[in-house]
């Protein structure tokens, strides 16, 4: 079963990075799906994790099952969780019985992390659905005016300005000396910088695939190399797949060299004719730093394969703050998607509440924004239709 296992990842990875355009529309998607379902046949069971956390409401506990090695450590510690969280594997059960195993949960929250086509054999009722991760989008179609229009003013008067004023520059390159120096001296210090403890940065050799059908942008200011990005074109749509920014100095980072990367970037895609820009992923929480960042660059928001269901089973004041602290993505069994935001009663929002937060969450791609009250997530069902 491993063979054929990793027989289906290589043929997904070929077709991914060489087969013409109209083989990978034909054959991609069923081999991403080819893949989850050789991942479960292989290990069709859930491993079960207690996840106990404290915030200033109180402490709380949930209970998380996961198909994969667990990424509540990763993706939750520092946004949905604290940093202090503590994590304990407690046991497996088989994919098959994970309907009555849920029924028996002794925590304040369940989480089932999984496929999508699995989540949705759960039980929607008074319960939601998390994409694990979301893909921002930048449509580049048009003038680079047009294209400006898209951003938020803040990128005009930050990045752009930043950008003119350091006067970067840019240069495109499949040398594999300045991919190593790309790998081991800017996107590893980034990563690092970034995720310390939690870091999991991808393998040189899995990047350097890239590389053999991609390029590098690498930002130059005067003619030091200061920061880049590794880049994938595939049909319209061009890729970034990861960035770094030199020694993550952070004199440089002030002086706006990661925004030049991603400006000038944009820009080149939008003069060579690309129609989207894809600006890589983020966690579902609408008020995440990263997700903010992408979002006022007038991107696009669009769900991953894996999902959260999760339901909470206790509205204790821990359990209510979590959920206030952090705004959700969610996405129903349409696979359309919504910002959930929960509020002390949502009978209390008014219409000046309402516009302050399409202000700051609404985006494109997400159908509409839920305002729930606690007691709506608990009591009733959230149908997101």
């Amino acid at each position: 079963m491993g063979k054929i296992s990793n027989l289906a990842y290589k043929l997904w990875f070929q077709a991914q990075l060489g087969a013409p355009p109209f083989i990978q529309n034909l054959i991609i998607s069923p081999l991403v799906e080819l893949k989850e379902i050789f991942r479960i046949i292989k290990n069709p069971f859930f491993d079960i994790y207690r996840i106990q956390d404290q915030n200033q409401a109180g402490s709380l506990t949930a209970t998380y099952f996961t198909t994969k090695e667990i990424r509540a450590s990763r993706q939750f510690r520092g946004i949905f969780f604290t940093e202090n969280l503590s994590i304990t594997p407690i046991g497996r059960v088989p994919i098959w019985n994970i309907h009555k195993e849920i029924t028996s949960v002794d925590s304040d929250i369940i989480m089932v992390e999984t496929d999508k086509r699995l989540v949705n054999r759960l039980p929607y009722q008074k319960a939601i659905v998390i994409p694990l991760q979301v893909l921002l989008q930048i449509d580049v179609r048009g003038s680079w005016d047009d294209v400006k229009k898209r951003f938020h003013k803040t990128v005009s008067h930050t990045e752009l300005r930043l950008t003119q004023k350091h006067g970067y520059t840019y240069h495109l390159s499949h040398d594999p000396q300045e991919f190593e120096h790309f790998y081991y001296q800017m996107y590893l210090p980034t990563m690092e910088d970034r995720h310390g403890d939690l870091n999991l940065p991808l393998a040189k050799e899995d990047l350097a695939a890239y590389l053999k059908h991609g390029f590098l942008f690498l930002i130059k200011k005067g003619e030091q190399v200061v920061a880049g990005g590794l880049c994938y074109p595939q049909q319209k749509t061009l890729t970034l797949l990861v960035g770094g920014l030199l020694n993550a100095d952070e004199e440089l980072r002030r002086q706006g060299a990661m925004g030049a990367m991603r400006s000038l970037l944009i820009q080149w895609a939008n003069q060579a004719g690309f129609e989207t820009f894809n600006f890589g992923d983020s966690g579902p929480f609408l008020a995440g730093g990263i997700f903010q960042y992408k979002r006022k660059w007038g991107a696009k928001v669009v769900a991953r394969n894996r999902r959260i269901w999760l339901k909470v089973q206790r509205n204790n004041p821990a359990v209510c703050q979590l959920l206030k602290d952090h705004p959700i993505i969610t996405v129903d069994k349409k696979g359309d998607l919504h910002g959930l935001i929960i509020v002390n009663n949502s009978r209390e929002i008014d219409t000046s509440d309402e516009v302050e937060l399409q202000r700051k969450y609404a985006t494109p791609g997400l159908n509409s924004l839920l305002i729930r009250s606690m007691a709506d997530l608990v009591v009733e069902p959230i149908r997101a239709a």
